[in-house]
């Protein structure tokens, strides 16, 4: 069958974000949104202090798994030209 995903890729990006603002808001989002997160769930589960380090171990894990991820999609985009997650899908999945 045939793909519903777009093919027209020549359209411009605007935007007036550089990339380290875009970065600096997606690590103040992320770390953001942990740091509340984290407490409310470390209490939910156990009132015994040192189980903190055990969630800190965690989060980093998580943290890590992300940044993985994260720095195989820009590889795949810088591999494939594209300038998307949208983009690099299309050129590698189809």
């Amino acid at each position: 069958g045939e793909s519903s995903a777009p093919t027209d890729y020549s359209k411009d990006f605007k935007g007036d974000t550089d990339m380290f603002g875009c970065a600096n808001n997606l690590i103040k989002n992320i770390v953001g949104s942990g740091v509340l997160t984290l407490a409310g769930g470390v209490a939910a589960f156990t009132d015994h202090p040192p189980m903190l380090i055990v969630a800190i171990a965690i989060a980093f894990g998580f943290a890590a798994l992300a940044g993985y991820c994260f720095n195989f999609v820009a590889m795949t985009c810088r591999l494939t030209g594209a300038r998307s997650y949208t983009e690099a899908w299309a050129k590698t999945v189809g």
